[in-house]
């Protein structure tokens, strides 16, 4: 049986009536140990095996957005928790296009285990395929990124190598929006920092559609279970919540 963790989501509240709702919401995963909630920093703390992945789909069905802070597993010389910004870049380009376009969250929440929460939009509804590369520079993308990070010598010598060899398969809905939160067995954080992602588009066959553009962006540390207290984006004035509802609406491809 899998060992407990503690987790730190960010979750929009205003009253202890939203802390009951949001237990209540929560009360028939089973693997959740204990939920404890900070009505003054907007968290909630929850304990025990239940994916995390489950405890985000539940709040978002219930209404409202839940970000992942960190977890309480990972000790402090560890890298917890990193996030990669995804731009559009012009394929071999060194030049993003227009704004931001998608943003990856990690979390490790074991010591082989990685949570992804991966958001962007897409102008036409299909399939988008995720990899980790082994380089992070964006001065020639996608050539610049190199190959795929489990085919280096570096990967290939890791008893995790075998679980960066996939792409994440994501798939639009109606509204061109892609959205996926998953657990990776295998990815470990340490092991991915200053490296690049690249997110391609997919024909019906999942084979690359030889886009003119890609989405690309660098991993890069952030801070983990109750190390950023943050509410307000200081580049734009936004609720951390209504900043993530914004990338995941407005990002383009």
């Amino acid at each position: 049986m899998e060992d407990p963790i503690k987790m730190e989501y960010a979750v929009e509240m205003t009253c202890e009536g939203c802390i009951k709702d949001i237990k209540k919401t929560l009360s028939d995963i089973k693997g959740i140990q204990s939920i404890s909630a900070d009505l003054d920093n907007k968290t909630i703390v929850v304990e025990g095996t239940a994916q995390p992945s489950l405890i985000v789909d539940k709040l978002y069905s219930s209404g409202r957005t839940a970000i992942i802070r960190g977890t309480g597993l990972v000790d402090s010389n560890t890298p917890g928790a990193a996030v990669c910004i995804l731009e559009n870049y012009s394929k071999n380009d060194n030049k993003p296009i227009g704004i931001t376009s998608g943003l990856v969250r990690f979390v490790q929440i074991r010591k082989n285990t990685c949570y992804l929460d991966i958001s962007f939009n897409g102008e036409e509804k299909g399939y988008y395929g995720l990899s980790v590369h082994e380089f992070g520079a964006l001065n020639n993308v996608p050539e610049s990124c190199g190959r795929l990070y489990s085919s280096t010598t570096e990967a290939i010598s890791s008893e995790n190598a075998k679980y960066y060899n996939e792409e994440i398969i994501i798939q639009t809905d109606s509204n061109g929006q892609g959205k996926k939160w998953m657990e990776c067995k295998g990815w470990v954080i340490s092991d991915l920092i200053g490296r690049s992602v690249i997110l391609r588009k997919l024909n019906e066959k999942l084979t690359e559609e030889k886009p003119t553009s890609v989405l690309a962006g660098i991993i890069a540390r952030s801070a983990g279970l109750f190390q950023n207290s943050k509410v307000v984006c200081a580049c734009s004035g936004r609720t951390l919540w209504e900043e993530d509802k914004e990338i995941r609406k407005s990002v383009k491809i």
